[in-house]
């Protein structure tokens, strides 16, 4: 998925994330899928999984170089929503941080 990510949140990025892997499903009959974000992308996964749409639907979730403990480029655009939220401490990195692992895979192990 591909996705420009100034002028949007990662709130809205995860939703056309659950849209993509609900058509993908649909489209290939398979069961799950395996999703790959790097960066941005991998919080926009850890948001999309949360999604109960995405229960047992999801068999392997890979994140590299995803931001998670924040960015310190956040404060070169404070004006922008998604670069607001990749802030260290913000309120949606707390969100994630604090979200048991379960969803999408059904569990940890």
């Amino acid at each position: 998925m591909t996705y420009p990510p100034l002028g949007t949140s990662v709130e809205q990025l995860a939703e056309q994330l659950v849209a993509k892997v609900e058509r993908t499903l649909s489209e290939t009959s398979a069961d799950k899928v395996h999703l790959v974000g790097h960066s941005l992308g991998g919080v926009i996964i850890a948001q999309a999984i949360a999604d109960p749409r995405l229960n047992r639907r999801v068999d392997t979730v890979i994140t590299l170089g995803s931001p998670f403990g924040g960015s310190p480029w956040a404060a070169v655009l404070p004006f922008v929503e998604i670069v607001r939220e990749l802030r260290p401490g913000s309120p949606l990195l707390r969100r994630l941080a604090s979200t048991p692992c379960r969803t999408a895979c059904g569990g940890c192990q």
